[in-house]
């Protein structure tokens, strides 16, 4: 956390129910105490299926949010702007 550096990723084949869970595993694993991990999510395609499992499912709260919409909209102008804003969680 002291770094910003991205700790991990999961890059796997798996339906919207098993990746949320399995990413809540993960975020939790890499919390500390007062300080979730930040959990960010593409909405594209099936995101939105994760992002309701992580929150609803998984009861888990930090979930990246742009512009108040949960997870990140991908697209070739979207991904600079999303990088930049990440900044303001370090």
């Amino acid at each position: 956390m002291e770094t910003g550096l991205q700790c991990a990723e999961l890059q796997q084949r798996l339906g919207p129910l098993e990746l949320a869970r399995i990413a809540g595993e993960l975020a939790r694993e890499y919390s500390t105490p007062g300080q979730p991990a930040l959990m960010v999510v593409e909405r594209n395609n099936h995101g939105h299926a994760v992002i309701a499992h992580m929150q609803e499912g998984e009861k888990y709260e930090r979930v990246y949010d742009h512009k108040g919409v949960p997870g990140w909209l991908t697209t070739g102008s979207s991904k600079p702007e999303i990088v930049g804003d990440l900044a303001r969680f370090w």
